[in-house]
């Protein structure tokens, strides 16, 4: 079933136990911008530490805005606001409209990556998008938003109208909030829950402007796991320790998740999941040695 966040630790003991592993292969694009904008953006400087807001108290998470709001209905390259003044998200049918909304926004500046594209799905799953891939859509976030010569803009990240990757794209968003802004997922969320319907061209469940998760089957969808309960698990993590960005060892994380390495998450201190490998004797001293792990549950037949 999907999960709402898969954490992977900085674990420093594994880089020796995988040092006669097959090495990875694997492809790094996350920080790639689209063409359209690399037409558009300066060179970014090294990254720069972007202050956080302390001392936010949790609040009672609800999917519902705020009843004294009315919904904004979402609109292809309508800006909302995400940090107000700062930061907003839009959405562009196609390339010609970016460029377009370019030369309409001077005082903005338009950009995007492909993490929110980066999810490998099973069935008709579609997300939430893996810790690594948000680890360095936070990393990308920093950067911009610290550079100086974008003092005086509002940035504005798009991504197409497609309701997965509109739905992706806003957990991003809200999640570089929590981990960088430190704000409780309610108020991460609040920005979104205030968009939609969208039209029913564009729209998602029932008109609205963004999705819930499926879970990795094909059948018919029960239960809809929401972005704001993907933020509540994130910020569960963040504040029990096991998710802490300034200690995230991204490249390990890849490492053990490749399917020719391990292929395996370490959900938290005491829980790791794997696919059943071919030959379970490879793993004995990786789980025992690295992980401290003494048990292993097999949950499918023995084939």
């Amino acid at each position: 079933s999907s999960l709402s966040v898969r954490s992977c630790f900085n674990l420093p003991a594994f880089r020796g136990e995988l040092a006669s592993w097959p090495p990875a292969t694997m492809t790094k694009e996350t920080n790639r911008s689209h063409h359209v904008v690399e037409e558009h953006a300066a060179a970014i400087p090294a990254q720069q530490r972007l202050s956080n807001k302390a001392g936010v108290s949790d609040t009672l998470i609800s999917d519902e805005p705020s009843p004294s709001k009315a919904l904004e209905p979402f609109e292809a390259a309508r800006i909302y606001p995400v940090i107000p003044g700062v930061l907003g998200y839009t959405a562009h049918a196609d390339q010609d409209m970016t460029r377009r909304e370019i030369q309409r926004n001077p005082d903005a500046f338009l950009f995007s990556g492909n993490h929110q594209d980066l999810y490998e799905a099973f069935a008709s799953d579609f997300g939430p998008i893996k810790l690594s891939v948000l680890h360095s859509f936070v990393t990308m976030m920093r950067t911009y938003l610290s550079e100086e010569s974008f003092a005086d803009k509002l940035l504005v990240y798009y991504s197409t109208t497609d309701p997965a990757e509109r739905t992706n794209t806003v957990f991003l968003l809200a999640a570089y909030l929590v981990i960088d802004r430190n704000m409780t997922p309610s108020e991460a969320w609040a920005p979104f829950a205030a968009i939609g319907p969208a039209p029913a061209a564009w729209g998602g469940e029932g008109g609205a402007a963004f999705e819930t998760y499926h879970d990795a089957t094909n059948c018919e969808k029960t239960y809809g796991l929401s972005v704001l309960s993907c933020l509540a698990g994130l910020h569960r993590a963040k504040t029990l320790g096991w998710y802490d960005p300034e200690e995230f060892d991204m490249d390990m994380c890849e490492i053990l998740e490749d399917p020719t390495v391990a292929d395996m998450s370490v959900l938290c201190p005491k829980f790791v999941a794997f696919r059943v490998p071919a030959c379970p004797y490879n793993y004995a001293s990786l789980l025992r040695e690295c992980v401290e792990c003494e048990t292993v549950v097999r949950l499918n037949e023995a084939s």
